[in-house]
């Protein structure tokens, strides 16, 4: 297989394991005040998270080695600066600002 696709492949295995990682931390969030154990809950997901991410690297790493796991660290990353960028709520820097100028 021409080494241009493999790096595309795993770019995007990156995005869909940064995908899964955060969508499951969204769910995460937006369900725990409807739990009795927040905590078990918070812990749990996290385990379950970073397992399925941690097997996901690993195993792109025994399939196509070293280089082609910094290209899927470079897609999950990616994912999450893009979600960081589409989320953040407009004003929420400068009002955070002037309330620190404040005090």
């Amino acid at each position: 297989m021409n080494e241009t696709i493999l790096f595309i492949i795993s770019f995007i295995s990156g995005l869909l394991l940064g995908w899964l990682f955060f969508a499951g931390l969204w769910i995460t969030l937006k369900d725990i005040g409807h739990t009795r154990h927040p905590v078990l809950r918070i812990l749990g997901s996290l385990l379950l998270r970073m397992g399925l991410v941690l097997a996901g690297f690993y195993a792109l790493l025994q399939w196509a080695g070293w280089p082609h796991l910094l290209v899927a660290t470079l897609g999950f990353t990616l994912l999450r600066l893009a979600l960081v960028h589409r989320l953040r709520q407009p004003g929420a820097i400068s009002s955070r600002a002037n309330k620190e100028s404040a005090t």
